[in-house]
């Protein structure tokens, strides 16, 4: 019995003594937590302004460094410019002449471009440049009416997709606009005095085109896909050049 009291008296002093250590770990948590927090309170904005300073003179100079370097690329990508548009129009004077000369025609007589091709953006590129130079211009996308619009409608030139879908041809549509042509006297005569000359526009080389034998259009260049914009204008330039008067 009585060393059953003593058992029960050392654990209630040990429970008592655990829970006063925890009080006091308690209190010296919050005490520090507090002083921590004032201090903190007090001394952030003196380490917030330690920090600014320290890191100013790197933060100007990153900020000056940006913008020499945004104005020495800005100064080149201007003189990029100069030189790419130099490129573009090598001889400024004889694209404005070849211009005005077009321009100058009655719309009746000016030069009628025909553009036969599946793919709209490559057909309105090509046609925005011909108009640029003040020629009249025809898309033609559905493909079988695009032999009758060749024989029946006064066309100048044409440039041609060789490759029409899956099943198309160029070639295809010039021997049909031929046939048609050599059934009709009238057109013929209008042939024999005027052939038509077509540029065919494709990703196949040149070699590969097969151009079928005909009497009433010429084959006259080829311009190989793909293509960019600046090209494509400068053989438009060239070819205007050599075939309008």
């Amino acid at each position: 019995m009585k060393n059953q009291d003593a058992t029960s008296r050392r654990t209630f002093n040990e429970d008592r003594l655990n829970s006063l250590r925890y009080l006091a770990s308690m209190l010296i948590t919050s005490a520090l937590l507090l002083i921590g927090t004032v201090g903190g309170f007090f001394l952030l904005p003196f380490l917030m302004t330690a920090a600014v300073v320290a890191f100013l003179p790197v933060f100007a100079l990153a900020v000056v460094s940006r913008m020499i370097v945004g104005a020495f690329m800005k100064n080149l990508s201007a003189e990029q410019e100069i030189v790419e548009s130099e490129q573009i129009v090598p001889n400024l004077d004889n694209v404005i002449r070849l211009t005005n000369r077009i321009k100058s025609e009655a719309i009746g007589d000016r030069p009628v471009v025909m553009i036969v091709e599946d793919d709209i953006d490559s057909a309105q590129a090509v046609e925005s440049i011909f108009k640029s130079f003040g020629c009249e211009t025809i898309i033609a996308t559905k493909f079988e009416n695009a032999h009758r619009r060749m024989a029946f409608q006064k066309i100048d030139f044409i440039v041609l997709d060789w490759l029409l879908g899956e099943q198309m041809r160029g070639g295809q549509i010039v021997e049909k606009a031929a046939k048609l042509i050599e059934n009709v006297n009238e057109l013929k005569g209008r042939f024999a005095e005027h052939h038509p000359k077509i540029i065919t526009f494709s990703s196949l080389e040149e070699k590969k085109v097969q151009w079928p034998e005909n009497h009433y259009f010429d084959h006259y260049d080829h311009w190989q896909k793909p293509i960019n914009y600046r090209q494509l204008r400068e053989k438009t330039i060239d070819f205007l050049n050599a075939n309008v008067h």
